[in-house]
């Protein structure tokens, strides 16, 4: 989809995303004051956002180029506070964890920088294995601060092993695209 020349920065998507990234000092908040059910409930209203905003994006034809730099940003700034919070503030998972996700984001984001500069990052879209990624990253927040609010039991080791598998091969298949556009 091409952006519209006269669509306007400032729609109904991309104040979605913004509100999303509003999101997140109220989450940090949430997780300073052991509020995990709070935490939770906008973590779901963040998907909620993240979902409404693609699909609005799309059917009312309001694609810009700041939502999508705004969108992505949104979820990771979200994610990574609430995933940093969660593993360096409440020590749940491990430091090996809390590096594995951390550094991949770190790598892409360099990786991208690194095109932009040879000016190579034209249609660089997302991969579909970077949007896995996200999806179970959220699932794995969700899951750990539900096992927060309500003492469920979850299978911690089978969900930091998907968010392990899924940042490995997500950050491999971008490298591969990025060794592919460096030629």
């Amino acid at each position: 989809m091409t952006d519209k020349k006269d669509t306007p920065n400032l729609n109904i998507p991309n104040i979605l995303s913004i509100l999303r990234i509003g999101m997140i000092p109220v989450a940090v908040w949430g997780i300073v004051k052991e509020e995990y059910l709070f935490v939770l409930v906008v973590l779901v209203l963040a998907g909620i956002t993240d979902a409404l905003d693609g699909f609005l994006a799309r059917t009312l034809n309001q694609s810009t180029r700041v939502g999508k730099i705004l969108d992505p940003i949104a979820d990771k700034f979200l994610f990574i506070t609430l995933f940093s919070l969660m593993g360096f503030g409440l020590t749940l998972f491990p430091i090996w964890f809390v590096l594995i996700v951390l550094v991949r984001d770190a790598l892409i984001l360099i990786g991208y920088a690194h095109l932009k500069k040879q000016k190579k990052t034209l249609e660089l879209l997302p991969r579909f294995s970077g949007k896995a990624h996200t999806a179970i990253l959220f699932f794995f927040l969700f899951f750990v601060l539900l096992s927060l609010s309500y003492e469920v039991p979850i299978p911690l080791r089978l969900l930091m092993g998907l968010v392990t598998a899924t940042s490995i091969l997500s950050f491999l298949d971008y490298l591969i695209v990025w060794v592919r556009k460096r030629k």
